[in-house]
């Protein structure tokens, strides 16, 4: 039986064609957003998910560099104009063991969280969130489906998109 999403909701889909490009477009989402929001972000291995959180880092003022898989710490902090709290839950058997990890502390404050395999949450993340799917199309291409759940998500995904198509970039 297949799952049907009815959290409503503003959706967009881009594919991206490198690496630097699925970076860029975190970038420029995390350069949009200020605070308290929730970022849970989906997809295989491979498909792109901690890339994408390397550029959400980067529009927080946090280097690329800084950023690596939580994997096996599960939270990693880091401190830029927001601090950025990286969740991976790639490791977690249940659901309910990710309430002993104290994830929601890290949920609404003034910083960004950012959930790798979120959809091991299954529905104790908050529906008040941005959802980031990425696939894995091969040679370099994802597609990336963003879905926001409020008015201010909606803002920071659409904005984000037109600055990531129009090719616009803060250095130039």
């Amino acid at each position: 039986m297949q799952e049907v999403d009815t959290r409503s909701g503003y959706v967009c889909t881009v594919v991206t064609v490198s690496p630097e490009e699925t970076r860029r477009l975190g970038e420029i989402i995390g350069g949009l957003m200020t605070g308290g929001e929730l970022v849970a972000i989906n997809g295989e291995l491979g498909s792109g998910k901690t890339v994408f959180v390397k550029g959400l880092a980067c529009g927080l003022g946090i280097k690329d560099k800084d950023v690596s898989s939580p994997t096996f710490i599960f939270v990693r902090e880091y401190r830029g104009r927001l601090t950025l709290y990286h969740a991976d839950l790639y490791r977690i058997n249940r659901a309910s063991d990710i309430e002993d990890l104290g994830l929601f502390d890290f949920i609404g404050g003034e910083g960004i969280m950012a959930v790798e395999w979120a959809d091991r949450a299954g529905d104790l993340l908050p529906d008040n969130r941005i959802d980031i799917e990425l696939i894995y199309l091969g040679n370099d291409n994802r597609k990336i489906a963003l879905r926001g759940s409020t008015g201010v998500h909606e803002k920071i995904l659409r904005d984000g998109i037109a600055m990531f198509l129009s090719g616009c970039r803060d250095d130039e």
